[in-house]
């Protein structure tokens, strides 16, 4: 017995649109540096997974690249091929959410190469990475150059003199410089310059903490099979955790239920199977991720009404490990189960989110049928007032008007000219 398996999106991450490379042009010369922004929700990606292709192959030509993650960004940079045709950045090998799956697909870029008979300019690195000091070479390739460049956090420039395929290499002080992050101007290239506070001392409360995200709700539910979906954990806290382990009150297997090593803003997909469930119509319960004296929990309903199996997956917890050591009856609570929502914030309990408010119907949007129909009325109302408006503007002939119109016609007659209609009617 199948039914469709829709799910309704109350889980703990924000809701991110795909995969996007952002070039800083469409268009290159041989021999310059690329530089892209990428964006996405990647599980992990590296510069073992970005490479510039050509014609559906890997430029081997391409040998100067990285990668790095900043915020919730990551940069690339390559040294381009010299000859000119039509390339592409291609990510490829990673696994990244999207819409709330979790996506196994290459994520391409285009650009082209273009001929060109003057100089161009190189650089390498495209992005820097400095605590007290840093290093950029600089090349110049077809020709010599006058560069200048300006370090925008201090403010200092320097001025080369580049011969035809001699590489410089410049170095900039970011002693004294404010902020985390800034720009080395070189010709029209901005280089991102990201700043390492090692010198700077601050108190950082440790902070362990794990964020769960559902993923892959989707597809046919057969309650005569095992249900399979996958969740990722992230660690959101600012210290690296180990033995972290995973449990539920549902009948279900994890694939690993056990993740040794979580380093601080890593993500590990697990492979949940819900196992078979005969003719039960309701399933309900949590997954519990448990780490040193800390735990992370996402509450999870499997419920069927009028033929369709809703996964409703709820807003989940954290806390301390003994928190919970009562049911919610026990503290004067209850669990709001199918659409009934919570008018407070729930607490953790032995049976889960635990209201200590009201349990309530999740108010519903607008109705647009009702104000379609609202619009129907109005558009009638007003057409039958203007149709009586134009109306009152036709007066009708009066008797005078039609024995005039009679007589005029006669008169019409007696001199020879063809009447068309009867005179013998008035």
């Amino acid at each position: 017995m199948k039914r469709v398996l829709m799910f309704i999106v109350l889980i703990m991450m924000p809701f991110v649109l795909g995969v996007e490379i952002d070039l800083v042009r469409d268009s290159y010369y041989g021999l310059e540096t690329l530089q892209a922004e990428i964006s996405g929700n990647f599980i992990s990606l590296g510069s073992e997974n970005v490479f510039i292709y050509e014609d559906g192959s890997v430029s081997p030509e391409a040998v100067f690249s990285g990668v790095i993650k900043r915020g919730e960004k990551y940069y690339f940079y390559a040294v381009l091929p010299e000859r000119a045709g039509n390339f592409s950045v291609k990510i490829e090998d990673v696994q990244y959410i999207e819409s709330r799956r979790l996506v196994e697909e290459d994520v391409v870029k285009d650009f082209v190469i273009v001929e060109n008979n003057g100089s161009v300019l190189s650089i390498n690195p495209g992005f820097v990475i400095a605590e007290d000091e840093f290093e950029i070479g600089v090349v110049s390739y077809g020709g010599n150059q006058e560069v200048s460049l300006v370090f925008d956090g201090s403010g200092e420039s320097q001025s080369l003199s580049l011969v035809d395929s001699d590489e410089k290499k410049v170095e900039f002080s970011v002693v004294g410089v404010s902020g985390i992050e800034s720009n080395l101007k070189i010709g029209g290239y901005s280089v991102p310059v990201f700043l390492l506070r090692g010198e700077e001392v601050v108190e950082v409360v440790d902070e362990a903490k794990i964020k769960i995200v559902a993923v892959d709700l989707r597809g046919d539910l057969n309650f005569d099979e095992d249900y399979i979906f996958e969740i990722v954990l992230e660690n959101v806290g600012n210290v690296d955790l180990s033995d972290v382990k995973l449990s539920s009150d549902l009948d279900v297997v994890f694939e690993p239920s056990l993740v040794n090593v979580l380093v601080i803003e890593e993500k590990k997909v697990i492979e949940v199977t819900l196992l078979k469930v005969g003719e039960l119509e309701n399933v309900s319960g949590e997954i519990k991720v448990e780490f040193g004296d800390s735990y992370s929990n996402l509450p999870l309903s499997f419920d069927v009404e009028s033929g369709e199996v809703i996964v409703d997956v709820e807003d989940g917890s954290s806390g301390e490990i003994g928190d919970e050591e009562f049911g919610c009856s026990d503290i004067g609570g209850e669990i709001c189960l199918g659409s009934l929502k919570c008018d407070e914030d729930s607490v953790a309990s032995l049976d889960g989110p635990c209201c200590l408010g009201e349990c309530v119907e999740e108010e519903s949007g607008f109705n647009w049928w009702a104000i379609g129909l609202l619009i129907l009325i109005v558009l009638g109302i007003f057409g039958m007032y203007f149709y009586k408006r134009m109306k009152k503007k036709q007066k009708p002939k009066s008797s005078g008007d039609i024995l005039n119109d009679k007589s005029k016609r006669f008169k019409k007659r007696m001199k020879g000219k063809e009447v068309s209609k009867r005179l013998d009617r008035v």
